[in-house]
């Protein structure tokens, strides 16, 4: 489980404010080493008020992609989160975690938590779905991805398919009305059984029917935590486009993130002073050379046209109904 995390006491203070839900995932193909090929970046995300913004709260260059190593990752959130060792009081302080659909990723979430609280009997349920959700999105992606395959869904039917499985995620489902809509789906689409079963497998944590409860009404922890890990994305698309290489080595990577949350902090600092981080693009004026003459079609053809007139304000159209602001407005003043 080799890892070496970075955490600045500004990242820790966001994250034991616990503003937001938690979304983590690794950055694929930036980190690249020949002496170590499961290295990777993983980070955990979320909101912070103050900067207005998603920043990044523990970043981990991990050597493997392990549930240990990933529970290494998870172990510094919990700590640095500073959240306590009882388990009953985490829905009062643990926002919830959103991922992808990695199983390693949620194994070691799961290894993590039940290090931190303390319970080794691996018989005791964690009740992990309460803490734990998978990005609906990477879901729709690959609906997206089958509903067009031409030998999976016939292609009149695509649409009517994507419809089908989106209608999965309905907050308000119960679990008989799930159980149908998935009969329906493999009956109107039985290519797709051996897809569907593997994300049924996952459902507690990623269809809201399927969690214990019976139904979102009467969960409404799992509806606090983030659906999507969109947010994570962006910030790790920030992250490697801040680097000066798009693939860097277990080195540069240590110090591309320390100058990342470095950045993060100063970022913090300013806006503590009053300053502003953020900046206008002023729009740039048109050029104008006034060492050339008129010589393209647009200045040589072109032709004077009358003005039209401004439409007289008295005439009324009786022929449609009052339906602009002017029109709507009149005589209210």
């Amino acid at each position: 489980d080799a890892h070496s995390t970075m955490v600045t006491p500004v990242q820790a203070k966001r994250l034991e404010e616990a503003e937001s839900s938690l979304q983590t995932d690794s950055i694929e193909g930036f980190l690249v080493d020949l002496d170590c090929p499961q290295a990777n970046v993983t980070m955990t995300t979320g909101f912070c008020s103050f900067l207005n913004r998603n920043i990044p709260l523990v970043i981990s260059i991990l050597m493997g992609k392990s549930a240990e190593h990933y529970a290494a990752h998870f172990s510094v959130v919990f700590q640095k989160s500073a959240l306590p060792t009882d388990l009953e009081s985490w829905n009062d302080s643990f926002p919830g975690n959103c991922c992808d659909f990695s199983d390693a990723e949620r194994s070691g979430f799961e290894i993590a938590l039940r290090r931190h609280c303390g319970i080794t009997d691996q018989t005791v349920d964690v009740n992990l779905e309460q803490y734990f959700r998978c990005c609906s999105v990477h879901f729709k992606r690959t609906l997206t991805r089958v509903a067009g395959n031409g030998s999976l869904v016939p292609r009149d039917q695509e649409r009517k398919m994507y419809e089908m499985g989106c209608e999965l995620l309905n907050d308000e489902l119960y679990t008989e009305e799930f159980i149908v809509k998935v009969e329906g789906i493999i009956t109107a689409f039985p290519k797709l059984k051996r897809w569907l079963y593997w994300y049924i497998n996952r459902g507690e944590f990623i269809f809201p029917a399927m969690q214990r409860s019976g139904g979102m009404q009467s969960n409404s922890f799992f509806n606090h935590i983030s659906k999507d890990t969109n947010a994570q994305e962006a910030v790790g698309g920030d992250f490697q486009a801040t680097s000066s290489s798009k693939k860097v080595s277990i080195g540069e990577c240590v110090d591309h993130t320390f100058r990342f949350v470095t950045q993060v902090k100063m970022d913090y600092d300013a806006v503590s002073r009053g300053a502003t981080i953020r900046y206008k693009r002023q729009k740039k004026s048109k050029y104008v050379n006034d060492g050339r003459p008129p010589d393209t079609t647009a200045q040589l053809a072109r032709t004077t046209t009358a003005r039209k007139l401004p439409r007289s304000k008295s005439i009324i159209d009786e022929s449609h109904p009052p339906d602009t602001t002017t029109a709507l407005l009149v005589g209210t003043t």
